[in-house]
């Protein structure tokens, strides 16, 4: 277990804006490589079968077509519902992924523990989305090994308790973990730029902007062309007073 502990300043918060408050932040994070369900098989659809062809529904192209389970889908565009190819491509998909997070699961016992503590002081802001939802933004400065970096940790309760994890500085990215919903972003770095797909498994919390509390992700991740892995993070956060 590798545990950073960034020394804490002072509790003299004077300089904090007014709009914002002053935490105690622990983020625990374990990382597990993984292999894939199925040789070839990735969160961004299916390789090509022996003939060279993807499965109907499965090709990059489809599976662009919907980053969120079928029902948000329908709610949000009464043509949609007609499409039933897309809608089946659609589940099967999700079983697919339900069956990755299951074997994943099983296989914990067998993988080396990669556990990362980091502590520090961060400011936390209540803030609304385009929504009208109450969202919460924990952001602090990464350590060393993110030089330069700035990260915002965005908690939006009404969806799902999903959380955003926002990387600002010389790699800049934005994964977004919501139970049951497969999320695809930019990963940007100085060489070049990643897609990146996420799909969680579990988004539990027990947080509020008054009190702090935690916040438990479980969620495959994976880069374009590389191995899926999955991570377990808990957010604690301890307000001050």
């Amino acid at each position: 277990m590798l545990i950073h502990d960034e020394r804490l300043p002072g509790e003299d918060i004077s300089a904090v804006p007014a709009d914002a408050k002053t935490v105690r932040l622990t983020l625990t994070s374990q990382h597990i490589l993984t292999r894939r369900l199925e040789p070839g098989m990735s969160m961004f659809g299916d390789a090509p079968a022996d003939n060279g062809e993807f499965p109907e529904g499965f090709s990059p192209d489809a599976i662009a077509t919907f980053d969120a389970p079928y029902d948000d889908f329908a709610e949000e565009d009464d043509d949609f519902e007609e499409n039933d190819d897309v809608a089946d491509a659609a589940d099967e998909l999700y079983r697919r992924l339900e069956q990755l997070v299951e074997q994943i699961t099983a296989e914990d016992a067998e993988a080396e523990d990669d556990t990362y503590v980091f502590k520090t002081l961060a400011q936390m802001r209540r803030t609304t989305d385009a929504d009208g939802n109450e969202t919460i933004e924990i952001e602090y400065t990464e350590d060393d090994s993110m030089e330069n970096t700035r990260t915002i940790l965005a908690f939006t309760p009404a969806q799902n308790n999903r959380v955003s994890i926002i990387h600002d500085g010389p790699v800049m990215s934005s994964l977004v973990c919501e139970r049951g919903v497969r999320h695809i972003s930019a990963y940007k770095t100085p060489v070049m730029p990643f897609e990146v797909a996420v799909y969680a498994k579990r988004c539990d919390a027990d947080f509020t902007y008054e009190r702090g509390g935690y916040i438990e992700l479980d969620y495959l991740v994976e880069l374009r062309g590389m191995d899926i892995q999955r991570t377990r993070m808990t957010i604690d956060a301890i307000c001050f007073g």
